[in-house]
């Protein structure tokens, strides 16, 4: 495998990608010369975006590079019902 994307998120018919983004971990490149610095991140080009509702806002990702690894990261809050928060 070469690139990877994994998403987590709730599912509201018809409110589109924006309401529906919890979180999500890839490793697309976002390294062009005309990517803003608000956007570059020392693990490049893996990423983690991080805010729920907020699918532009991205922050390093040293952890999650696995499907077994994004399971893990989200099994604390499905098992225990504690919310998501950043």
């Amino acid at each position: 495998m070469t690139r990877y994307q994994y998403k987590w998120k709730i599912i509201i018919p018809k409110k589109g990608k924006l309401f529906s983004h919890i979180s999500a971990w890839g490793n697309d490149p976002h390294n062009d010369p005309s990517t803003p610095e608000e956007l570059r991140v020392n693990t490049e080009p893996h990423h983690h975006h991080h805010v729920p509702g907020d699918w532009r806002q991205r922050q390093d990702n040293y952890d999650v590079h696995t499907l077994d690894a994004a399971f893990q990261f989200v099994e604390r809050y499905i098992e225990s019902g504690i919310e998501y928060k950043p």
